[in-house]
């Protein structure tokens, strides 16, 4: 009798002995990615995204794929003893100041553009430096984007341009142009971004704009032109903005 207790104390010690280990190799287990991640090499990424058009006149749509961007290109990855910290630091909106060309599409001046960039660029994160980049030349603001010396003065090693779908052919020319991806010393590319039917246009935003300059006491008519504008502004702002585009003698 005293055989079998002394067996089945051995067994329960041992099961004991077997479970203190597991637990001690879970521990460990779990603490290792904690301490690979500490021993981990910090890589920072920056990115500077460079967005030309004339935003004639700018809509949320416009802000929508900046915010897209910023997403896409923050990110944080820890592979093979590399922790890769990725961030948008910078944003650059270039528009040409040339009014017969700036104001060809819509009658929108590149004053009240900026202006309205501007009350865009508080919706943005603090960390991220956002500016206009003006050009009085007779050049394409899309040209300017890709252009080395200008790509090369930024302090971000990364670059991407966005452009639309109707754009695609300034990221074609570039991407066969090896002469010129030669002389820029950044990692740059373009971001192609397709508009879904959904998604606003600056002609509807205009054609709302004349429907209710027609009949600006239409509650429904300035209800439908706050929406081509940021949700995150405030009603009052959005006024604002839609007020000094009724304004313009030159919209059409």
């Amino acid at each position: 009798m005293s055989l079998k207790i002394l067996n089945k104390t051995f067994q329960i010690s041992l099961f004991l002995l077997v479970l203190l280990s597991t637990k001690q190799v879970f521990s460990a287990a779990m603490a290792l990615p904690e301490q690979e991640e500490e021993d981990s090499e910090l890589r920072e990424e920056n990115y500077c995204l460079l967005f030309p058009g004339s935003f004639n006149p700018p809509h949320k749509g416009h802000l929508k794929n900046l915010q897209d961007q910023i997403q896409l290109f923050s990110y944080s990855i820890n592979m093979f003893g590399v922790k890769t910290q990725a961030q948008v630091t910078s944003i650059k909106i270039i528009m040409q100041t040339e009014e017969e060309k700036n104001m060809g599409r819509h009658g929108v001046p590149y004053q009240l553009a900026k202006e309205i960039w501007e009350q865009y660029f508080s919706l943005l994160a603090e960390t991220i430096d956002a500016e206009l980049v003006l050009r009085d030349s007779c050049a394409d603001p899309h040209s300017v984007a890709s252009n080395p010396s200008f790509v090369n003065s930024l302090e971000a090693d990364n670059i991407r341009i966005i452009v639309g779908g109707d754009r695609r052919s300034y990221s074609d020319k570039f991407s066969r142009n090896p002469r010129k991806r030669r002389r820029i010393n950044k990692d740059i590319d373009y971001s192609v971004i397709d508009r879904d039917e959904n998604q606003p246009s600056s002609t509807a935003f205009i054609n709302g704009l004349l429907a209710l300059k027609q009949n600006p006491s239409s509650s429904q008519l300035r209800e439908t032109c706050q929406g081509f504008l940021p949700e995150a502004l405030s009603t009052e702002r959005k006024n604002n903005i839609i007020n000094s585009l009724l304004a313009l003698n030159s919209l059409k």
